[in-house]
């Protein structure tokens, strides 16, 4: 092992450890919790941890290596250690001041330090048994932030399904690194890709291996119908919800692209990304714009993105997923730690007069427009692939939502502007990300089965949402609103069974400044 390897293991196995320190300290003096000293200690190690990642990225981009004293130190682990760092630190100082006063205060730094020590551990290890214990141990941790408000129903209940469902994962992540490891012959997952990888396919153990990681990331992303505790979790404090919608939820793709390499050779584990994912994004794309509360809302945007980004892994687009996640990641940390003005702002806009009318001109030029600039694009890429294709429908999907709300605006003079400068940010951020990642993840070859499905999916979604917004009044719209408003019911049903297979005991996590009174007279 050369020095290298050595210090680039000794920065990141550091980053943890800097969350590590400081929730100890609040565990042996919880007064020091309400201390101002100990949050700023606090953010001081978060941008020591912050300063490390970088540094390392240096080091490791001056001096290659694939593997270093249990950890990974390639593109993929310092992005994401960067961008859980980077968000854990804006979060943390926001908490400072949105908590002050709070009698819970000290149990929240404790535990969310503790949150962000073990996302971190999970990100940059390289041996199975530490991963699988950071990511328990995350579970765990971030159970205790959910249930900060204990006397509140609805918290314990999404609680108690999300505990649930994660113990589920728990036991297939388990069995699919027993089987990775039985077959791999190791338990370093840069040992285990390569080896595994190397052959033409995968055994029916690594093949089931896939699956059951496939399963893991629909459980942990909150896909259909597993999705109604991500819906019900806003009962806890803002800055949970910021963690969890920016960094927590989108795991499930991070470790799917740890083993790009394999499920590049898993074509059950592929369809079954696409399937799931997809009928997630149908549902609560329509669904979120039948909502008026701000936080509401977001969840369901956060549910429909991350089966956005499980559909671009499923289809083989692992660059692309990467910069989904991290774009979603701070679009998310923002939008929540921005809720409370977003609804201010609402307030003024109405109060400015009412909405101009969408009218069903609107709707089609925008989609010429977008369909256009689109098709200029591929005319201009003589090697476009399927995935390319799809991945352009979406994008024009988008830009065709976005040119019929500048027309409804009356904004025709900036939309071609706009639509170009969009596309080209794209673009731009697309080609980066697969230039860092250029060695990282596999050449997927074109599948046309899941590319059409996906496609034909997308053309309808647009289409029926379309319909919708071109005549909300029709009788089909009013129909149809209670049960997209509800999404379809699939929560309902799911918290039936959850409650029948596993009634709630909400002694699993009680947190520390309640007392036994307080918690034997919470019901649901």
């Amino acid at each position: 092992m050369t020095w290298t390897d050595v210090t680039l293991a000794s920065l990141l196995l550091l980053i943890p450890a800097v969350y590590v320190v400081p929730a100890l300290l609040v565990r042996a003096s919880p007064s020091l919790g309400s201390d101002e000293k100990l949050w700023r200690f606090a953010e001081g190690l978060a941008l020591l941890a912050l300063g490390a990642i970088l540094f390392a990225s240096v080091l490791a981009t001056l001096f290659p290596t694939t593997a270093a004293a249990w950890v990974l130190p390639n593109a993929l682990t310092l992005i994401m250690a960067t961008l859980v760092s980077f968000i854990g630190l804006l979060i943390l100082r926001f908490s400072r001041r949105y908590l002050a006063g709070d009698a819970g205060r000290a149990n929240f730094l404790r535990w969310y330090l503790f949150t962000l020590g073990a996302i971190s551990l999970f990100v940059i290890v390289d041996h199975l048994a530490l991963a699988f214990a950071a990511w328990v141990a995350t579970s765990l941790s971030l159970h205790h932030l959910l249930v900060y408000y204990p006397d509140r129903p609805k918290a314990l209940l999404a609680a108690h399904k999300k505990f649930f469902l994660a113990r589920l994962a728990d036991l297939a992540l388990f069995t699919a690194f027993v089987l990775l490891a039985l077959e791999g012959g190791s338990a370093l997952i840069s040992d285990i890709v390569p080896t595994l990888a190397a052959a033409e396919s995968l055994s029916w153990r690594a093949e089931l291996a896939m699956v059951l990681l496939a399963l893991v990331a629909i459980l942990k992303c909150a896909q259909l119908p597993f999705h109604g505790w991500l819906l019900q979790v806003m009962e806890a404090p803002t800055p949970v919800s910021a963690l969890l919608h920016a960094g927590i939820i989108n795991v499930g793709g991070f470790l799917l692209l740890r083993f790009a390499g394999l499920l590049a050779l898993a074509d059950t584990a592929q369809w079954l990304l696409v399937l799931v994912a997809t009928a997630t994004v149908l549902v609560a794309s329509i669904t979120m714009l039948t909502r008026i509360s701000i936080k509401v809302m977001l969840a369901w945007s956060t549910c429909a993105q991350m089966g956005f980004m499980l559909l671009e892994i499923g289809l083989g687009l692992y660059a692309l997923a990467l910069l989904h996640l991290v774009a979603h990641s701070c679009y998310k940390a923002y939008s929540f730690l921005n809720s409370g003005e977003t609804v201010r702002g609402q307030i003024n806009s109405e109060a400015g007069g009412s909405r101009p009318p969408l009218k069903g001109w609107h709707v089609f030029a925008g989609s010429l427009l977008a369909v256009a600039g689109i098709s200029a694009v591929l005319a201009n890429s003589p090697d476009w692939t399927p995935n390319a294709l799809l991945v352009m429908t979406v994008v024009a999907v988008a830009a065709a939502t976005l040119a019929t709300e500048s027309l409804r605006y009356r904004l025709g003079s900036i939309l071609l502007p706009l639509l170009a400068t969009t596309l080209a940010i794209y673009m731009f951020n697309h080609w980066l990300f697969s230039s860092l990642t250029d060695d990282l993840f596999p050449t997927v070859e074109n599948n046309w089965g899941p590319v059409m499905f996906a496609g034909a999916a997308f053309a309808l979604l647009f289409a029926f949402y379309a319909a919708l917004r071109a005549r909300p009044q029709s009788r089909l719209s009013q129909g149809l609103y209670p049960v997209i408003y509800a999404g379809l019911y699939l929560d309902e049903w799911f918290t039936r069974q959850t409650l029948r297979w596993w009634p709630p005991s909400f002694e699993l996590a009680r947190p520390d400044h309640l007392s036994d009174v307080q918690v034997r007279s919470t019901s649901l």
